[in-house]
Parts: C-alpha cells; structure tokens; sequence
C-alpha cells in the first residue's frame, strides 16, 4: 500500500514537472510575447520603406524574415485560454 502511494505521488510529481517546463512561468511568456510583437513591429516598420529594398535588399530581406519569426512568435506564444 505504502508502495503505490509512493508510485502515485512520484507521477503526479513528475506530470506537475512535466506541464511546468512545456508550459514554463507565465511571465516569462508574457516577456516573450511582448518580444515577439515588438519583433513584428521594427520588422514592419524596415518592411514599409521601399526605397530601402532598392538601396539595401539585405536589410530589407532580414526585415522580412523580422517579420515573420515575430508573427511566429506571437502565435506560440498567445495564451490559448
């Protein structure tokens, strides 16, 4: 009996540990959304000179790449719930 309990209260330990590190502390995914928007946001701001992607296609490439690892970031890191 002592021994299922144990068992019983390892798993349970182990799950709590489990959803805690997929799902990490909630301000750290506060943190991280607000990264990815701000991300998204100088991303679009490069996106919208023009006369930057004729002057420098890199910066313009990498503004669009900003842009869509921002987005990405904001969709993974949007509270479900």
């Amino acid at each position: 009996q002592g021994y299922d309990m144990a068992r019983q209260g390892m798993n349970e330990a182990m799950e709590t540990f489990r959803t805690h590190v997929q799902e990490g502390p909630a301000g750290i995914s506060i943190l991280c959304f607000v990264g990815g928007i701000a991300t998204t946001l100088v991303g679009a701001i490069g996106l919208v000179s023009v006369l930057a992607s004729v002057t420098s296609p890199f910066t313009y490439v990498l503004n669009v790449y900003l842009t869509g690892f921002g987005i990405i970031t904001i969709l993974l890191e949007a509270d479900v719930e």
